[in-house]
């Protein structure tokens, strides 16, 4: 097995998330309503968070350069994009162990979840059009000029 110096910086840093979430929803899909709400506390770090739920530079630069400087519509791009994203299956636990590595903590995700509520993600068929679509004119809209 060849170990290079990422690999050996990703088993340093990686820290098992601990939270009062139970763990029957860690396997959940985080709902719209819980998504919103996490937006409006990540903050700066968001652009990390990104990085931490497998977001693209290039996605990332899209939705920061979409954004400007909102800083909540840039966190809710990404956490939506992320739940869109099918190369991992975007549960509630994924999302904690991120927030844990960006230092951020999962407590204000355990919080939003005693507030909001945990329901079953079910995506509607017109969002998974709507989706791809959007993702599409998302990509194309970062080469045309601000107004």
């Amino acid at each position: 097995m060849k170990l290079t110096t990422h690999m050996l910086c990703q088993v340093k840093r990686i820290r098992k998330g601990q939270c009062d979430i139970s763990e029957e929803y860690l396997d959940l899909i985080p709902t719209d309503e819980i998504l919103d709400e996490l937006a409006q506390v990540i903050g700066v770090v968001s652009f990390q968070l990104g990085i931490e739920l497998g977001l693209s530079i290039t996605s990332l630069d899209t939705i920061q350069y979409n954004n400007g400087r909102n800083l909540v519509a840039q966190c809710k791009d990404i956490l939506f994009q992320w739940r869109e994203d099918q190369r991992v299956k975007p549960t509630i636990g994924v999302l904690v162990q991120a927030l844990v590595n960006i230092e951020r903590g999962a407590s204000c995700l355990g919080e939003i979840i005693k507030t909001v509520g945990v329901k079953k993600y079910i995506p509607r068929e017109e969002d998974k059009k709507e989706g791809k679509v959007k993702r599409l004119l998302k990509r194309l809209n970062l080469f045309q000029k601000r107004k």
